[in-house]
Formats: C-alpha cells, sequence, structure tokens
C-alpha cells in the first residue's frame, strides 16, 4: 500500500464521519424543531435516510438557518433544567460566588463572570 493510497483513504474516512456527524445533527435539529408536525418530521426523516446527500442539502437550504438558533436555544433550557433541578437560585449562586471571592478563591473578575452568567 503506498503513500497516496493510505492518504486517499484518510481522507475518504474524515469525509465520511464528517457526513455522519452532519446526518445525525440534521436529525437531532428534525425532533428538536417545534415548528414542525408529526408528519413533516416523518417527512423530512424519510428523506434524509433514503436520500441522505440530497435530503441533508435540502434540508439545510430550507431549515439551516435556524438549526443553530434551536441548538443553542436547547442548551440554555438544558443549563436551566440543571439549574433548577440542583435547587440553586441565582441568589444562592451569586452568594456562593461571594464566599469564594472572599475566601480568595476565586479573582474578582472571576466573581463578576459568574454575576453576569447567573444574571443573563
Amino acid at each position: 500500500m503506498g503513500l497516496l493510497h493510505f492518504l486517499w483513504d484518510v481522507i475518504f474516512v474524515f469525509i465520511a464521519i464528517s457526513f455522519l456527524i452532519l446526518l445525525f445533527q440534521i436529525l437531532f435539529d428534525i425532533f428538536r424543531s417545534p415548528d414542525l408536525s408529526g408528519g413533516a418530521k416523518a417527512g423530512w426523516v424519510i428523506l434524509v435516510l433514503i436520500f441522505p446527500l440530497i435530503g441533508a442539502l435540502i434540508y439545510i437550504v430550507a431549515r439551516g438557518q435556524g438549526m443553530a438558533q434551536r441548538a443553542v436555544k436547547t442548551q440554555v433550557e438544558q443549563a436551566q433544567h440543571i439549574t433548577a433541578a440542583a435547587g440553586l437560585t441565582p441568589a444562592d449562586q451569586i452568594a456562593q460566588g461571594k464566599k469564594l471571592l472572599d475566601d480568595g478563591a476565586i479573582s474578582n473578575d472571576e466573581f463578576e463572570a459568574i454575576k453576569k452568567r447567573v444574571l443573563s
């Protein structure tokens, strides 16, 4: 096996893995879209799974603009859920940050970053 053949194999594997990641991102986005009905979700899934390349291109053109927005919204909701499940209110988190600041464990800049994150 020559170096050129090995290089071609590495490029092919990279492209294949990248395409699989794209397909999974599209499938996750389909199911997290609240504006799609059940039938529309089924149609997109069938299109993406039966004709992966064409389906992915069509999905990206038709709905790609909102993919990042829906992903960020999901991450924010998950962070809020985790915070709520932990039982810490924003005031509790700021109080913990203030205690760490008073103990010298964090700097004033880090405390301000904690306040900014909690209050946003």
